[in-house]
């Protein structure tokens, strides 16, 4: 009776050895796992001034080698307005938005480009 309960003792003492043996190691190796931070939607924007009409235009250009669809949101903050533009650009297309499309680039407004699997940007006009 006394030699069962002694290697029951043992066994359950070699159970608990086995599992310090594989988990102490284990736990020293701690992984670090960063944030995933997509990179800002690769657009460029510049402006010039309008020919046809007073104000300026907003120049985006895409240059990358792949399609991007971009929406362009205009934001004047001393009028207290906002429009919004659907921007689709092939690889080295550059499109304009001014008083022609609907809205006339002001100095110190800004514009904010979103995209899919880009994170926001913005810019602001100047004069």
């Amino acid at each position: 009776m006394k030699s069962s309960v002694v290697l029951k003792l043992f066994g359950c003492a070699c159970g608990i050895l086995l599992i310090i043996y594989v988990l102490i190691p284990t736990a020293k190796y701690v992984y670090h796992v960063e944030k995933y931070v997509p990179q800002p939607v690769p657009v460029t924007v510049s402006q010039r001034a309008g020919v046809i009409a007073a104000g300026k235009v907003a120049v985006f250009t895409n240059p990358g080698n792949t399609t991007i669809s971009v929406v362009a949101t205009f934001k004047n903050a001393s009028f207290q307005q906002e429009k919004q533009f659907n921007l689709v650009l092939s690889p080295g297309q550059t499109k304009e938005i001014g008083s022609l499309e609907g809205w006339t680039v002001e100095p110190g407004e800004t514009v904010e480009l979103s995209s899919e699997g880009y994170s926001d940007a913005a810019y602001k006009f100047h004069d």
